[in-house]
């Protein structure tokens, strides 16, 4: 990949560029927050026109709501421009056979085109495109990995806790989807860390080997097979919920082969978010979710539980985890095109 900087997985992630990004976004959260962004503020005028005359191309195979919008808005936020397809390879020289390293070197050379952003199912695609690619590939999703969204969680347990070291983190649900992969992966560069696992038992979606393997090697205390979630989440500081991820099930998953609907009962019962597990949760720990969401967590909590309350202050934290997304994006696009991105990987 030479010396671009791409962001792909997030085991190339390090403590020193998750502290960066971090303090970065915090820095721009305020200054929305504080509407310094539409006035004079010399440093909010001065980032409004920084990626002006650059051009973002988003190459999405996959749908999207959060995902896509956060990098659209915070590239225009930051005064660049955007373009790209939504049905990526249905809508380009991809559907003629032409090869994502082919397609890389070319988009790349556009004028004013400063990064590639893809979303693909396939997780050779962002590397594939990063090969040839003169300009930093974001990997957006693909099957196995969904490295911006593993900051976008690490930036708002900081917010909401104040910390992320010294942790008890609760996952519950399919485990082998991609925001947890990568989550996991970038909460390997905290200290202290435990982490309980959570799946329905009889659908096979627990942690991937792999994965499980790097958290070890990187000292990570692994509790697998809980069986209860309400009594696990008595000690926790975040739980987070995954939803069952059934375009991605495996051919050979009891999900596919018995009713569906029994499947997601089960699921749902056995990983589901209830009024017994939230009440269960010590004052202090959040609730997060990388949306969208199911039954999993159902909407009838977020009345009672604060959902819709913008401060840190309630338990369910997910619109919260949601809302961040727009100043992690920007700080993203600010460090990579700054050179920051690539000094912070060395």
């Amino acid at each position: 990949m030479g010396k671009v900087p791409h962001i792909i997985n997030a085991i190339e992630f390090n403590r020193n560029l998750i502290d960066a990004v971090l303090d970065r976004a915090a820095k721009i959260k305020c200054a929305f927050k504080n509407n310094s962004w539409i006035t004079c503020d010399p440093i909010a005028q001065q980032r409004m026109h920084m990626l002006e005359g650059r051009t973002m191309m988003l190459l999405f195979d996959q749908p999207s709501l959060r995902t896509y919008g956060l990098f659209t808005t915070a590239m225009r936020a930051l005064g660049g421009n955007v373009d790209g397809w939504q049905n990526f390879s249905r809508d380009t020289s991809i559907s003629k056979g032409e090869s994502l390293q082919d397609t890389g070197r070319v988009i790349s050379h556009y004028p004013g085109v400063s990064v590639l952003v893809i979303r693909h199912p396939d997780d050779r695609a962002a590397v594939s495109l990063a090969r040839y690619s003169s300009v930093p590939v974001i990997n957006a999703g693909s099957k196995l990995e969904h490295p911006t969204q593993a900051l976008k969680d690490l930036f708002t347990i900081r917010e909401e806790l104040r910390k992320i070291d010294n942790l008890h983190v609760v996952v519950t649900g399919d485990l082998t989807g991609r925001a947890v992969r990568s989550f996991l992966c970038a909460l390997s560069y905290c200290n202290s860390i435990r982490v309980s696992l959570i799946s329905p038992p009889r659908l096979r979606l627990e942690l991937p080997r792999d994965v499980k393997s790097f958290l070890e090697s990187r000292g990570i205390q692994v509790m697998e097979n809980v069986r209860s979630l309400a009594n696990v989440v008595k000690d926790a500081d975040v739980l987070y919920v995954m939803r069952p991820q059934t375009e991605n099930w495996p051919v050979n998953s009891r999900a596919k082969v018995q009713d569906r609907k029994e499947a997601l009962i089960h699921y749902f019962d056995h990983c589901g978010v209830t009024h017994q597990v939230v009440e269960n949760l010590p004052a202090h720990a959040r609730v997060l979710h990388p949306l969208p969401r199911t039954d999993e967590l159902p909407t009838y909590l977020d009345e009672k539980y604060g959902a819709y309350v913008p401060e840190p202050t309630s338990q369910l934290a997910f619109f919260r985890q949601s809302d961040n997304g727009g100043p992690m994006g920007i700080a993203i696009l600010e460090m990579l095109h700054s050179g920051e991105w690539a000094e912070l990987l060395k």
